[in-house]
């Protein structure tokens, strides 16, 4: 509402060409991108560059950042093939400021996560590598640039089964830079924790992996509160520890104290999101729950494997929910009364979602209160609901064994991510009236193929 403002007052003023009137229109654009509104994003940024570029020298730095943000929308939007054409355009105008320029030091680390995502793993590691070169010989080796840089190549390293590189080493670097600068207590601390404990999970140090586990639990506990995403990707790293260490009771309650977590965060979140916005956040949920279901499979008993049908159920459900056909329903129907507390309504779900990905003492600092913006749409909702018939039917999950009979079984073939064997496998749960079981089918890249 405060870009709102500020922005129809310089427009009211004549000044929409104006340099600061479009830096104001550009971190708008952001807030756009962040709360899922994209078309409006995307729409915004394009005209922001246009009235840097009218400014010609003024303006030319600022359109290089603004056309990097159009680049980081489209990546987020799964249009990469942009993306990487649009950044690599930016990187190599950002030369003419030199190689030690935050300007071309910022995007070029931003073509390298984009690479990194598109499986352009040479090209990712030969920017991070020239980047750590650079902060060499700037003398900025204790700076955290220095150390998000060693993170994310780290990262690499890791997601590309190149272990043979002193992973430990530049993640420890990582971290002594990061606590010097924020303390013992920090969402840089999280991330790098986070390298590590799927680092030493991978060479089988299980020890110092829960024992990392564990501090970052603790650690995202107390910056993000319960239910926040990375307070529960840290339950599951914790949970695969313990697991590995033969914990399977305390691996259980981890588990699915954060995969309900995440299911109700689905439930609440995703009728509001486009397609775009839930596809993008199911990559990020979907290995957690495959982690569980890794898990389950090598701990057949009858209350973890219920869990594993519930959550197939519950996340198929959602992910294939009608709320494409929820919002055309409503936005066809021609009542603006319907369609206006839908839209808020819609509008109230994005800020939540965004606002819960955020830090509790930012929010706090922001003067955010996150329960009148949950109470303002619970409200909007149980509007809706009274008033159309499109919100009937929503989450309404009927047992399914309570509905086989005792001489029938139903199958479930589920295909998931086993990371101790480093392939997709399927495995077959067995539902009967009274019991359920399982059976591995085996690879799935073997089975795929003699099916095709």
């Amino acid at each position: 509402s405060y870009f709102d403002e500020a922005i129809e007052i310089m427009g009211n003023s004549g000044v929409q060409n104006n340099y600061l009137y479009a830096v104001i229109a550009n971190n708008q654009a952001i807030l756009f991108k962040d709360l899922g509104k994209f078309n409006r994003a995307e729409e915004q940024l394009k005209g922001v560059i246009t009235v840097f570029d009218g400014l010609e020298e003024k303006g030319e730095k600022a359109a290089l950042i603004a056309r990097n943000n159009l680049a980081i929308l489209y990546q987020y939007l799964g249009r990469s093939q942009e993306s990487i054409k649009l950044l690599e355009e930016v990187t190599e105008n950002a030369e003419k400021w030199g190689e030690k320029s935050n300007t071309y030091q910022r995007v070029s680390i931003n073509l390298a996560l984009i690479y990194e995502g598109v499986g352009k793993v040479s090209e990712a590691e030969s920017i991070y590598l020239k980047s750590l070169e650079i902060k060499k010989k700037q003398k900025r080796t204790k700076q955290p640039d220095y150390a998000s840089i060693l993170t994310n190549l780290s990262s690499l390293y890791l997601n590309s089964g190149n272990t043979e590189k002193d992973i430990a080493g530049m993640l420890d670097e990582a971290k002594g830079i990061y606590k010097k600068e924020y303390g013992e207590e920090h969402p840089t601390l999280v991330t790098v924790n986070s390298v590590q404990i799927a680092y030493f999970l991978k060479t089988k140090d299980y020890s110092t992996a829960e024992q990392i586990a564990s501090s970052n639990y603790q650690m995202t506990g107390s910056l993000y509160g319960d239910g926040h995403p990375k307070r529960n990707k840290a339950t599951v790293q914790l949970a695969m520890a313990e697991w590995q260490n033969g914990k399977t009771s305390d691996a259980t309650d981890h588990y699915l104290s954060a995969l309900d977590k995440n299911i109700e965060y689905i439930k609440n979140y995703f009728p509001a999101m486009s397609e775009v916005e839930k596809g993008k956040y199911w990559q990020t949920l979907q290995p957690d729950f495959h982690s569980y279901y890794a898990f389950a499979f090598a701990n057949p008993d009858t209350k973890i494997l219920k869990k594993v049908l519930e959550y197939e159920i519950s996340t198929k459900g959602l992910l294939l929910s009608t709320s494409g056909k929820i919002r055309k329903q409503i936005l066809e129907s021609g009542n603006q009364e319907l369609i206006s507390n839908y839209n808020d309504w819609k509008s109230a779900k994005n800020q939540l979602a965004y606002y819960y990905s955020v830090p509790k003492e930012e929010l706090t600092k922001q003067k955010i209160n996150l329960d009148s913006i949950v109470n303002a749409a619970n409200e909007k909702e149980r509007w809706l609901s009274a008033n159309t018939k499109a919100f009937d039917n929503q989450d309404k999950n009927t047992s399914v064994q309570s509905r086989i009979n005792t001489d029938e079984a139903m199958v479930d073939l589920i295909k998931y991510y086993d990371a101790s064997k480093g392939s997709y496998q399927y495995q077959a749960l067995i539902i009967k009236s009274n019991a359920i079981s399982t059976a591995n089918i085996g690879e799935a890249d073997f089975i795929d193929q003699k099916m095709i």
